[in-house]
């Protein structure tokens, strides 16, 4: 399922957060798509969590495909997509506080 499908379906079940386990939810990891999914997310009164399977490369689910795609080290990448996770408009992850 797609991402903001996902965001769609924790919002009518009057979640407060997500935890998107698979970054194949993602379309791309391009700046402009995960700003505007990060911004649904805060819309919606949604904390987004991501999961990426393991980080250790000896683990049986180590996956190290995302990294590979944008040419860059696991853990760089991890950086990245958790600074996505971030709310558009505060540092950290909190609900809006009219919620």
């Amino acid at each position: 399922m797609e991402a903001g499908a996902l965001l769609d379906y924790a919002a009518s079940l009057q979640k407060d957060s997500i935890l998107i386990s698979d970054l194949d939810a993602l379309e791309t990891f391009d700046d402009a798509y995960l700003k505007k999914v990060r911004s649904k997310a805060y819309d919606l009164g949604l904390q987004i969590h991501l999961g990426t399977w393991s980080i250790c490369p000896t683990s049986r689910t180590f996956k190290n495909k995302w990294a590979q795609r944008r040419n860059t080290s696991r853990w760089r990448f991890g950086s990245r997509m958790h600074s996505f996770t971030r709310d558009p408009g505060r540092s950290g992850l909190r609900r809006r506080s009219e919620d």
